[in-house]
């Protein structure tokens, strides 16, 4: 197939009992000039025969399979073998409204603005056709580091996203392979230095699943110790937006008090650390999160003692 206008591109690792519906959902798109990408990054389970599978019935697939080495090195496979103007990142267990690619290449949205779109939640028993909301309300949006980095709707997320191909190989923008938390956050934050707007569309193409095993359940590990150099990259790139600055300085602190009683070696940035106060004073950020700071400063013996719950809240909770 020639002139592809999307590459959809699917990491996959052991995925078997969500993948079913994953794919049938992109085959089922009104919009038919698409490539799925999938790359089976090590899977064990029936994953890959699950992939063959629909492969052998729809020539659109295209299979890669390597060892396990992470969703960020799944993606630069994805990238590097795709055709499409467009670029879609998926994830194995969601699904996705079957009139999403045609109704984002019939708004001819600007190729120097990155187009995103909303998103629901998606519990095991619920019917999709209850989740699609009619809306279609675009909004043209500027301040694109503070949407990538601080807003909860749109944010940093990938599968509600569509980027230009052009521009990711043009400046040769990849995922950190070396980051396993936030790895979405480094490369949309690459990605907004070649745009100059947002392009926002809030109706719920998207639909998120909802399981308790999911990455956030285990959060605090070892290789989620690269979250402190996202932070920190992101502190020091950010002096001169107090917004942004204050809030990852927060971010940064509130997880070295969730990480530092199983990772006592590790070298935490102790500058960063001591800011706590200049950032419980700080205008720009939220009552909230300047309570739970007081409180993981002030009880921060209790909290290292009390069960893996507190390890499991979300980055910015």
């Amino acid at each position: 197939m020639t002139n592809i206008l999307i590459s959809v591109i699917i990491p996959v690792f052991n995925a078997e009992k969500y993948l079913d519906e994953c794919i049938k959902s992109i085959l089922n798109q009104s919009e038919k000039n698409i490539e799925i990408i999938i790359i089976d990054d090590g899977s064990t389970d029936n994953s890959y025969k699950i992939c063959l599978k629909y492969q052998k019935e729809d020539k659109r697939i295209k299979i890669f399979r390597q060892e396990n080495k992470g969703v960020s090195s799944a993606r630069n496979l994805g990238i590097q073998n795709s055709l499409g103007k467009y670029l879609y990142f998926m994830d194995a267990d969601d699904v996705l409204n079957k009139s999403m690619f045609y109704d984002f290449l019939n708004l001819n949205v600007d190729d120097d603005s990155l187009y995103a779109f909303g998103w629901k939640k998606y519990y095991k028993d619920t019917n999709i056709n209850d989740l699609e909301i009619k809306r279609n309300t675009l909004k043209k949006l500027y301040n694109l580091k503070e949407i990538i980095l601080l807003d909860t709707e749109i944010s940093s997320f990938l599968f509600n996203k569509i980027y230009l191909r052009k521009i990711i190989l043009d400046n040769h923008i990849l995922f950190d392979e070396d980051i396993h938390y936030c790895e979405d956050m480094k490369f949309n934050y690459s990605y907004i230095n070649y745009v100059r707007t947002l392009t926002y569309n809030d109706k719920k193409y998207y639909y998120y699943r909802m399981r308790k095993n999911s990455a956030t359940g285990n959060y605090v590990s070892f290789k989620n110790l690269s979250v402190f150099n996202v932070f920190e990259y992101f502190i020091k790139d950010n002096q001169d937006n107090p917004l942004i600055y204050y809030n990852y300085c927060f971010a940064y602190i509130i997880n070295y008090y969730k990480f530092r009683r199983k990772f006592k070696n590790y070298n935490f940035n102790e500058k960063i650390i001591n800011k706590k106060m200049d950032v419980i004073k700080s205008k720009y950020i939220s009552i909230r999160k300047k309570i739970k700071l007081i409180f993981y400063n002030t009880f921060s013996k209790l909290v290292l003692f009390r069960k893996n719950k507190y390890y499991n809240d979300k980055l910015f909770e």
